[in-house]
């Protein structure tokens, strides 16, 4: 009896293991390029793009200007401001 309590307690580690590190790969941060294709640009309207992407906590604004670009990670902070 005590050998199945070990495997089954075994086997639920390595289930929540693998759910854990599966979980971590869903939610990394993606990179997304402000205005799209047209960029950081004032004829852009934003709202609109910002419609159709799916923006979560750790993601980066990449604000696209010439020559140079900046970069800012959303941070949870920033969603409560």
């Amino acid at each position: 009896m005590e050998g199945i309590k070990k495997r089954f307690l075994l086997l639920l580690l390595v289930v929540a293991l693998m759910a854990a590190s599966s979980f971590s790969s869903l939610v990394s941060a993606t990179l997304h390029k402000v205005g799209g294709n047209s960029f950081w640009n004032p004829g852009v309207n934003y709202t609109e793009w910002a419609s159709h992407d799916r923006f979560i906590v750790g993601d980066y604004l990449c604000e696209f200007l010439s020559p140079r670009f900046l970069m800012n990670q959303v941070s949870l902070s920033s969603l409560f401001v």
